[in-house]
């Protein structure tokens, strides 16, 4: 019985990494309030619960003359193509914190279109378009276009 019971705790650990994926992305976001468009950097990190869902985590930052913004959000996503490029439309909530000489948090809403190209069976290159609508300052937002790089642990 407790021979079982380490191998199953072995094995859960294991099976459940095979469905886990990490990314990076870069991109321009405009956020309402800024004249010019920002450069912004982001990471992911997704896990598989059914074939075409994925449920994670992501992370976005920009920063313009003093002003910043680090989102961290979690997020659903629901996989509507699959061959040749995987497009998905997911939607997530958030955190903006927001720093400007002083510090601010806001709940957000985030829609995502997003489309990936896998070039091999563990790597997708992805296209991403976010719109975050931020509550509780009337209606701002931040619309993001990124790129960037998928690897997953599934073979």
């Amino acid at each position: 019985m407790k021979k079982g019971l380490i191998i199953l705790a072995l094995l859960i650990p294991c099976l459940m990494m095979a469905q886990m994926s990490f990314g990076v992305r870069a991109g321009m976001a405009k956020v309402k309030g800024l004249d010019d468009m920002v450069l912004t950097f982001g990471g992911m990190f997704g896990y598989n619960v059914m074939p075409k869902v994925t449920v994670g985590a992501e992370v976005d930052y920009w920063s313009k003359s003093g002003f910043s913004d680090i989102a961290p959000a979690l997020v659903a996503k629901y996989m509507l193509v699959e061959a040749p490029v995987k497009v998905s439309l997911g939607a997530g909530l958030g955190m903006h914190m927001f720093s400007n000489g002083t510090s601010e948090s806001k709940f957000a809403a985030h829609g995502i279109l997003e489309a990936g190209y896998p070039i091999n069976p563990n790597l997708s290159v992805i296209a991403q378009f976010k719109y975050a609508y931020i509550f509780e300052t009337g209606s701002p937002y931040v619309i993001y276009g990124t790129l960037g790089v998928v690897y997953s642990l599934a073979k």
